[in-house]
């Protein structure tokens, strides 16, 4: 029983029910029924959602995300991100042209179709004019981000933000991940013990993109050729004959876009090597934001950095600065856990009595997403 989070992904929760839960509770969070795709809500300490403002709730909340199946006493889902396209792609696909000058107030033609969604925080950014068409707004999005080096975050109180994750989450680390020591707190950071698995692959790696602006249609009078835009590298990869390595990667655009070369850009950025940690962690920080940066020191594996010297317990430690990417935590029996549904107003079952809490450790990915999850 725990919740996955991940930037800019779907991630996924799991709430075991007591065997004592009544049959009416079971009854009534049927997801076939009126509570279909509710949010799930997750507060640090169960709360009285009877006596408190839906806004006032949403607000204190550690995590929402989207019911969508009951197995025996079972409940799962997936995070608020499903709500623009999930993890099989499945959404409100534009089927009319949704075209915009995504600027610093233009973000929201991209939205216009599921109005759930409050845009409260964008970094303002030059003008960009696009179109998209048989896209959802995720993929949209993703587009749109990787032109101005943004990302995006959904709030439990379904806010949208944007911008570059500076902007987002800050650039001053504070969770310290450690190896050699049981952690603890000092000088604004939240040390966790933990052991780390290193994962290192060049599995996406391309020398040049081969961005594809237009299909072509060979049949048409007169021949339409396709048309694209390279982005290259120079590099010393070799093949086996000692040849420089050709590794090219062809991206379709979905519609239109004005400004092809930067985006071939922006995903030859993205083709590179992967490092990454996955740490075993052995409790859940109140500190920890999934997307936030973080210092890992973790001498035994070589995860270090001499020009980094950080001052924590007594001890100046070498870590390394990198990101939170991703984090699956327990839910804990010390936690609320709600249904939220929204008809004319706003309306709560609170699941806390029935749910059986566990406690056990985080797993937090580090650097990168784990390869094929979203």
């Amino acid at each position: 029983m725990s919740v996955t989070e991940r930037v800019m992904g779907v991630g996924s929760w799991t709430v075991e029910l007591q065997p004592e839960t009544p049959r009416r509770i079971l009854a009534e969070i049927d997801p076939e029924g009126p509570w279909s795709f509710a949010q799930l809500v997750i507060t640090d300490v169960p709360i009285p959602v009877g006596s408190m403002q839906d806004a006032g709730i949403l607000a204190v909340a550690r995590y929402a995300g989207v019911y969508r199946r009951l197995e025996g006493r079972s409940l799962s889902g997936a995070g608020l991100a499903a709500y623009l396209g999930d993890e099989d792609d499945k959404g409100n696909v534009y089927e009319a042209e949704v075209a915009g000058t995504y600027d610093a107030g233009g973000w929201a033609s991209i939205l216009t179709e599921w109005t759930g969604l409050t845009i409260k925080d964008v970094q303002p950014a030059g003008g960009w004019a696009n179109a998209f068409r048989w896209v959802t707004a995720r993929k949209a999005l993703a587009d749109v981000c990787a032109h101005y080096g943004h990302e995006w975050r959904i709030t439990p109180d379904l806010g949208y933000r944007q911008g570059t994750p500076a902007y987002l989450y800050g650039v001053v680390p504070s969770l310290l991940i450690v190896t050699d020591d049981e952690g603890g707190s000092d000088w604004g950071l939240t040390g966790v013990h933990g052991t780390a698995d290193r994962s290192v692959d060049v599995e996406d790696w391309a020398a040049k993109i081969i961005y594809l602006t237009e299909r072509g249609d060979p049949a048409a009078d007169p021949p339409v050729a396709p048309a694209w835009t390279v982005a290259d590298r120079a590099h010393t990869r070799t093949d086996p004959l000692g040849r420089p390595l050709i590794m090219d990667a062809l991206v379709e655009a979905h519609l239109e876009d004005g400004n092809p070369a930067a985006l071939a850009a922006a995903e030859l950025g993205k083709r590179t090597g992967r490092r990454s940690w996955t740490v075993e962690a052995g409790r859940l920080p109140r500190s920890l934001t999934v997307g936030a940066p973080v210092y890992v020191w973790a001498p035994d594996e070589s995860v270090a950095d001499p020009a980094n010297p950080v001052y924590f317990r007594g001890r100046t430690l070498f870590p390394q600065r990198s990101r939170l990417m991703g984090a699956t935590w327990p839910i804990s029996p010390s936690m609320g856990v709600y249904l939220r549904r929204k008809r004319a107003d706003a309306e709560w079952l609170d699941l806390t009595p029935y749910v059986a809490g566990e406690t056990g450790g985080v797993q937090l990915e580090v650097g990168a997403v784990p390869r094929g999850l979203a």
